[in-house]
C-alpha cells in the first residue's frame, strides 16, 4: 500500500498523553491517518475508530496496556464522521470494548454503514463535471477493492448503537442548546458541525478540550453538495462563538508537520503559524480560533474573487480551482484526471452558491463545464 512507503517521522506510531487523554498516533502519513483519541475517565471514552491498517487494533491495544485502561470499561465509541480512515475499524474495535455503546450522528449513519460505497453526489459530480462516462463506471466498480487495498480491510457491517439526530440551522444558538452526554463526572456536548461530511460532530469535554475530528481550517474536502459551503460557514461561525473560558485546547484528528517546532514555514501556507505551545495535534484554542477565523476571510474572498475573474472570460471549475488554490498545481496528473481532487470540491461549492445567488451561470462548451457572468 503506498501509504507505507511514506517516510516515518521522528513521534509517528506512538502514543501521546495529554493529562486528560491520549492520542494514539498513526504510523504512516498522519495527515492522511486519522489517530484514535481516548478520554481518560473511570469508564473511558473513545473518540473515532482509525482503520485496521494504521493505527490499527494492536497499537491500540497496546496503549490500553501502558495506561491501564480496561477495554471491558470503555464506555462509548464516538464517531466525529463516517469517513473510512476514522471508521472502518470500528468492528474491531467493538469486539475489544465489548461492552461499549457506538456512537454517531444520523446523517452519517448510512455512509458508515456502507463504507465502501461512493456516495451518488460523487457520481454524479462525473456527469457535472463534464469528465468521462467510463470514470463513473470505474468509480463504482472500484471503489470496494479500493477502500479494502487503502484500509487492509474487508468491510464488515458494524452495529451502531445510538443515533444523534441534533443540529442547528445556522449559527445562533445557546450552550443548553447542544446534545450532551456524561460519562461519570465528565460531561460531553456534540456540536454539530457539517460541511466537510454531512454527519460530522465535534466533541467539547468538561475539562474544555475541543476534539475537532476533521473539521479543522482549511479541511482539504468539503461535501460536493449545493448547501455544503452554507453549512461550512454556519459551522466555522458557530466554533468562532466559544471563547477562552470555554475551550482550553483544540485537538484534531490528523498530524499536522508544520506544528514541528524546527519547522520555518512556507510563503504558501495557510493562516497563522503553529506557535512552540502547540503540537501536531493540539493547539491553544486562541491560537486554533485564530485560523478559524483567518479561514472563514479566505472563503468570502474567494466568492468575490471568482466573479472578478469570470468577467475577464468563462473558466472550467479547473480554471478557477487553478487560480484560487495555489496548491491546485501539486496535484499529480493522475489525481487531477482520474479523481476529483479536494480543492475542486471547494471550488465546486463556492460557484454553486454563486449561481445560486444568481451571480454566475454555468454552460456547457464540448461537453466540458464553464462557468461565466
Amino acid at each position: 500500500m503506498f501509504f507505507r512507503k511514506t517516510k516515518i517521522r521522528k513521534g509517528m506510531g506512538v502514543v501521546v498523553d495529554y493529562e486528560d487523554f491520549i492520542i494514539i498516533r498513526p504510523k504512516y502519513n498522519y495527515r492522511m491517518n486519522a489517530s484514535v483519541i481516548v478520554i481518560k475517565n473511570e469508564n473511558p471514552i473513545i473518540i473515532d475508530a482509525g482503520t485496521p491498517a494504521d493505527p490499527g487494533i494492536f497499537s491500540i491495544k497496546n496503549a490500553f496496556l501502558k495506561y491501564n485502561i480496561n477495554p471491558k470499561n470503555v464506555k462509548y465509541i464516538i464517531l466525529t464522521h463516517s469517513h473510512q480512515d476514522h471508521t472502518s475499524n470500528l468492528s474491531n474495535l467493538q469486539k475489544l470494548c465489548r461492552n461499549s455503546k457506538s456512537i454517531c450522528h444520523i446523517k452519517a449513519f448510512n455512509r458508515i454503514k456502507n463504507l465502501a460505497a461512493v456516495p451518488d453526489y460523487w457520481i454524479q459530480l462525473i456527469d457535472y463535471l463534464g469528465k468521462p462516462k467510463l470514470l463513473k463506471y470505474l468509480y463504482k466498480v472500484l471503489s470496494i477493492p479500493t477502500i479494502m487495498v487503502l484500509y487492509n480491510s474487508f468491510y464488515i457491517y458494524s452495529k451502531i448503537d445510538n443515533l444523534i439526530n441534533f443540529e442547528l440551522k445556522d449559527s445562533n444558538y445557546q450552550i443548553s442548546e447542544f446534545f450532551k452526554i456524561k460519562v461519570n463526572n465528565l460531561k460531553l456536548k456534540i456540536i454539530p458541525t457539517f460541511g466537510h461530511d454531512q454527519g460530522h460532530i465535534c466533541i467539547l469535554d468538561s475539562n474544555k478540550n475541543l476534539f475537532l475530528g476533521d473539521f479543522v481550517p482549511f479541511t482539504p474536502w468539503i461535501d460536493p453538495i449545493k448547501n455544503s459551503l452554507d453549512q461550512m460557514i454556519n459551522s466555522i461561525n458557530l466554533i468562532l462563538k466559544f471563547n477562552e473560558n470555554e475551550v482550553k485546547r483544540a485537538v484534531r484528528s490528523h498530524g499536522d508537520i508544520r506544528r514541528d517546532p524546527n519547522y520555518k514555514g512556507k510563503r504558501t501556507d495557510n493562516g497563522p503559524w503553529f506557535s512552540e505551545k502547540a503540537t501536531w495535534e493540539v493547539a491553544p484554542w486562541d491560537e486554533e480560533k485564530a485560523r478559524f477565523k483567518y479561514w472563514l476571510d479566505k472563503i468570502y474572498e474567494s466568492l468575490e474573487t471568482i466573479p472578478k475573474l469570470l468577467k475577464v472570460k468563462m473558466l472550467t471549475t479547473f480554471q478557477i480551482t487553478e487560480k484560487i488554490i495555489p496548491h491546485y498545481e501539486k496535484y499529480s496528473f493522475f489525481m487531477r484526471e482520474f479523481f476529483i481532487p479536494p480543492a475542486v470540491t471547494w471550488i465546486l461549492t463556492y460557484c454553486m452558491k454563486l449561481e445560486e445567488q444568481g451571480i454566475i451561470k454555468k454552460l456547457y462548451k464540448n461537453k466540458n463545464l464553464y462557468w461565466s457572468i
